[in-house]
């Protein structure tokens, strides 16, 4: 079943930067995808809203959360590696929140980094895992969070587009589910 969204839905994630108002009519209302297809948003505009509650669904937000850290694996240690796994396990219900505490208190070591460029782009990959264990919202908030991670290392607008691109798929594959 493909998911129904309305304005007020969209208004519900209280976007910030813009106003959908300006380009929607107050009864708007159409698929997830005519709001991830609208060209008049931005695609950060599409992606940052598409991804809360009430229109985000949580098997979307979990897998969307994990294709994001692993649009940044190259970056990451072995140990870090290690927890993005566990986290998978811990969304899939293999292993339990104690197991994942052990594995992220043993991923994070700041004394690796000594560059600064490195140690920006690790800050913005360390909250992202914690966005990722975001109850409400794990796909907004580790977009956001892997979102300045690319901004450190040019690929930006390669990474937004690659986003849309994977959240499209993702809703087209567990839809509302």
């Amino acid at each position: 079943m493909i998911k129904t969204i309305t304005l007020k839905d969209i208004l519900t994630t209280q976007p910030l930067n813009f106003n959908p108002k300006q380009h929607l009519p107050e009864d708007w209302s159409g698929s997830i995808f005519d709001w991830l297809y609208d060209s008049r948003f931005t695609i950060e505009q599409r992606i940052l809203t598409a991804t809360q509650f009430p229109i985000i669904t949580p098997a979307v937000g979990n897998l969307f959360a994990l294709w994001c850290l692993d649009s940044v694996k190259e970056y990451l240690t072995p140990r870090q590696v290690e927890f993005r796994d566990s986290l998978e396990s811990f969304i899939t219900g293999m292993i339990s929140s104690d197991d994942l505490d052990r594995v992220w208190s043993q991923a994070w070591d700041y004394d690796e980094y000594d560059e600064q460029e490195t140690f920006g782009i690790m800050r913005c990959i360390v909250e992202s895992f914690r966005g990722a264990l975001c109850q409400q919202d794990p796909g907004m908030c580790a977009f956001c969070d892997i979102r300045d991670a690319h901004k450190y290392v040019g690929t930006l607008q390669k990474f937004e587009t690659q986003a849309l691109e994977k959240l499209i798929e993702l809703y087209r594959e567990v839809g509302d589910e």
